[in-house]
């Protein structure tokens, strides 16, 4: 649909907001590594899958943060079960802008992930 247009988001250092805030907190979520596809819908629905899983760093949540709920995607814990981040996939697909259906396939596996010991480096 999209000609010669690729996505390549990575999924790393997620943070509890967006980074249009300007300012950073630390991750939540363990990293995911980098996707790609040229199929949009299908990557996010499949970058969601993913971190559906994960489970939620609440040690590392801001102060004026605090889990919600128990139950549902881990975004939804945090910010209310209102809050499902499906829901703008149900209405890109409404509108028609692309498959939701895809497969995963590992090209370069990461047999274990070390964190950095520096989480937070402060501007200067």
């Amino acid at each position: 649909m999209w000609g010669k247009v690729r996505c390549l988001p990575w999924a790393t250092n997620m943070t509890p907001m967006c980074d249009c805030f300007g300012f950073t907190t630390l991750a939540i979520l363990p990293d995911l590594g980098l996707r790609g596809s040229d199929e949009i819908l299908a990557l996010e629905q499949a970058t969601l899958d993913l971190t559906a899983g994960l489970r939620l760093m609440e040690e590392n949540l801001p102060t004026l943060l605090e889990v919600h709920h128990r139950s549902g995607h881990p975004f939804q814990q945090l910010h209310g079960l209102l809050k499902d981040p499906y829901r703008v996939l149900d209405y890109a697909d409404g509108l028609g802008l692309g498959s939701r259906a895809y497969e995963v396939v590992d090209v370069m596996p990461v047999e274990s992930i070390a964190r950095s010991p520096v989480g937070y480096i402060p501007a200067r």
